[in-house]
């Protein structure tokens, strides 16, 4: 997961819908984590480091105003695993289940994300983007 919390009510935001993910995250990396209390992560056994991610798949969390469901991470990674996609997540259209040309990333393959170019040109380089619909925060 990446996460950029600025202050403690972000902080506080991150670590619950961390915790409460039926799925939970290998790692959790935020860019400036100076001055924020992120033991609880820790505490709960999920890793926390500035720098680039390590874990070979990649959640965007910066957006912590942003609800997400307890099952997010579980229904990306079951969709990436049964689509074999580069990239899952949503579009304008709410396609659900599909492939797609373009798509707001959600769930990356850390590979892709390294290469820095930007998502609107995946698709014509060649990367498989699957589209699924987003569910209400349970």
């Amino acid at each position: 997961v990446l996460a950029a919390p600025r202050d403690a009510t972000g902080v506080a935001r991150l670590v619950a819908q961390t915790l409460c993910q039926l799925h939970r995250p290998a790692e959790v990396v935020v860019a400036d984590p100076a001055g924020l209390d992120l033991g609880e992560l820790t505490a709960a056994s999920v890793t926390v480091h500035s720098g680039p991610p390590t874990a070979p798949w990649v959640a965007d969390w910066t957006d912590l105003t942003e609800d997400r469901p307890d099952t997010l991470l579980l229904d990306l990674l079951c969709a990436q695993e049964f689509s074999g996609a580069d990239a899952v997540g949503h579009t304008p259209a709410a396609d659900d289940y599909v492939f797609v040309p373009t798509l707001t990333p959600l769930l990356v393959r850390r590979s892709l994300l390294d290469t820095g170019t930007p998502p609107e040109t995946w698709s014509r380089a060649g990367h498989r983007l699957f589209a699924v619909r987003g569910k209400e925060p349970s």
